[in-house]
């Protein structure tokens, strides 16, 4: 099957190695970024890219930096991220992506499904117009995706952005500080640049002209006395630009021949830090998604639903806690910025209130099946897997009396004893009651 990828992000490039591993032809069209940023990368996005064989484009990620913070006016400092270029990462992954893929420098400008097919209309870098048909069309432009259906929304939020030269005043390190007004991070790697991103209420297009966003960028950065100390010797090293960041989810992200996966399907809160932990976890349920839309027709259903629902629950559990971190900075509730977040969403049940046994749709082997999950408040999708262990028949054999350890369990499962016994451990802790 043929199958076009838009967009050559983490989520595009993960999605299209997945599918073609899994025996497709795929088609990725490469538009360039408009804007350059810096990322921070956790331990799980670098994991995740190692899992879907695209460790080499992690070559530029510079070894952990640490992170400090001054949330709620309490200066701590915790954990650590390794920070890389995003310019050179995305062309890292094209370098990656050319081992399996048909790339071409292009961008989508329309797509019309015509029987079993897409028609998808692309304009080359050099603009020319021309048609590509395809069996599926996965959409990885990002959060400017047009199109998409019906969304959920957070507050309108922008995210304004500028580089310095900063030479050797800072070791490299990550802050993050808050203001009346929002909140800014500041990351310094090892090349003596620095980047600001300041996330305040709005929309890009509020801003106009760059003489506009640099007096407003440079008025908000300096709301920020601990960061605004560390670049006062610094020199701006390129123009402000903006970039939206509102948090945002397709209510129907999957569809016949055609799915968003990334940003164009679940677009989070810069705060949350889990933007590419999340783009590539949902690109490993998009390949299988659509897998078994192409190969398994009688289960299209299954995969629609198994895909929608993921997105949706992802969503709604990352905006949670969102608002109950942006809750812990007290010192502003009744500002526009930080009351639209601390009350957003708004609280509601939880559609599950004790552990329970389910079926539900799951990803086995590169396609979407049904199998029994339990079901618990912090997994409302179901967990069938725990370590690669079967989480019911593990309950069940325990509840038999047929096994009394990990020893016994793993003889039964035919699983590793390590993995059994951490298997057990979760299921001792959810408690779950026949």
């Amino acid at each position: 099957m043929r199958i076009i990828v838009a967009g050559s992000g983490p989520a595009g490039i993960v999605t299209a190695g997945e599918l073609a591993r899994l025996g497709h032809q795929v088609t990725i069209l490469a538009a360039p970024r408009s804007s350059d940023g810096l990322e921070g990368f956790s331990f799980r996005v670098v994991e995740g890219l190692r899992a879907a064989g695209l460790g080499e484009a992690l070559a530029e990620l510079e070894a952990p930096v640490p992170r400090h913070s001054a949330w709620n006016g309490h200066a701590q400092s915790a954990g650590s991220e390794q920070l890389i270029e995003r310019t050179s990462f995305d062309a890292a992954l094209l370098a990656a992506a050319s081992r399996f893929a048909d790339l071409r420098p292009a961008r989508l400008a329309a797509a019309a499904r015509r029987g079993e097919t897409i028609a998808a209309r692309i304009v080359t870098a050099e603009g020319a117009t021309t048609t590509l048909n395809a069996d599926f069309l996965i959409d990885a432009r990002g959060r400017g995706a047009p199109g998409g259906g019906r969304k959920q929304s957070g507050p309108a939020t922008v995210a304004l952005c500028r580089r310095y030269d900063i030479g050797n005043a800072l070791l490299p390190s990550t802050w993050l500080e808050t203001s009346p007004r929002g909140w800014a991070w500041l990351a310094v790697p090892e090349n003596g640049r620095a980047y600001l991103q300041i996330t305040v209420a709005g929309k890009p297009d509020a801003l106009s002209g760059r003489r506009q966003l640099d007096s407003v960028f440079e008025a908000l950065a300096a709301e920020f006395p601990g960061i605004a100390a560390h670049l006062a010797k610094a020199t701006p090293k390129a123009p402000v630009f903006a970039r939206l960041s509102t948090a945002s989810a397709c209510e129907e992200a999957a569809r016949e021949r055609v799915l968003r996966v990334g940003d164009a399907a679940l677009a989070l809160d810069p705060l949350s830090g889990h933007g590419v932990f999340e783009a590539i976890a949902g690109a490993f349920a998009a390949a299988a998604t659509v897998n078994t839309m192409l190969c398994r027709p009688r289960d299209r259903a299954l995969a629609l639903r198994f895909y929608n629902e993921r997105v949706r629950s992802t969503f709604a559990a990352r905006v949670t806690s969102g608002r109950a971190y942006y809750q812990q900075e007290e010192r502003w509730p009744g500002a526009p910025f930080w009351s639209a977040r601390r009350n957003w969403p708004p609280e509601e049940a939880a559609d599950v209130s004790s552990p329970a046994i389910q079926r539900r749709p799951v990803i086995d082997h590169g396609f979407i099946a049904e199998a029994e999950v339990i079901v618990t408040p912090e997994e409302p999708r179901g967990v069938w897997l725990r370590d690669g262990v079967p989480v019911v028949a593990l309950w069940r054999l325990l509840e038999s009396g047929a096994i009394d350890g990990p020893e016994t369990a793993a003889q039964a499962l035919g699983v590793p004893v390590p993995a059994a016994a951490r298997a057990l451990a979760w299921l001792a802790t959810i408690k779950l009651r026949g």
